[in-house]
């Protein structure tokens, strides 16, 4: 058996339970460049299909038949100077409701009370 497909299958999330005979055939259907490709873009794939909140993934197989890696680049690229979220931010902002102003210390996102700029609770 091919050991660049063994460790390709090994590294889809589904490969453990996937059927081998049909990924395997998919598998000889490609080039050897397409099989390089292929298993290297798979945490690529990976990583996009977690990005979007996905969680089913289809076969190895299906994968390999239907090629979405051919529309990724080498590697997924974040615009320069361009950072991660450390928390989420909130888009819309809306007064409190009397339970936070009652409990201003659950909700410091809320208020930021005592910071530069920040809102003091009301009393």
């Amino acid at each position: 058996m091919d050991k660049d497909f063994e460790r390709a299958l090994r590294s889809w999330p589904t490969g453990a339970v996937d059927k081998r005979e049909p990924a395997l055939a998919a598998w000889q259907e490609l080039s050897d460049e397409e099989r390089v490709e292929a298993a290297t873009k798979i945490k690529l794939y990976v990583e996009a299909h977690k990005a979007a909140r996905r969680t089913v993934f289809c076969s190895f197989a299906t994968f390999l038949r239907e090629r979405p890696w051919e529309s990724f680049s080498t590697e997924l690229k974040r615009p320069q100077g361009a950072k991660c979220p450390t928390k989420p931010t909130l888009l819309v902002k809306t007064p409190p409701t009397a339970f936070q102003l009652a409990n201003p210390h659950m909700f410091p996102d809320k208020f930021n009370a005592g910071e530069p700029g920040g809102r003091d609770v009301p009393k």
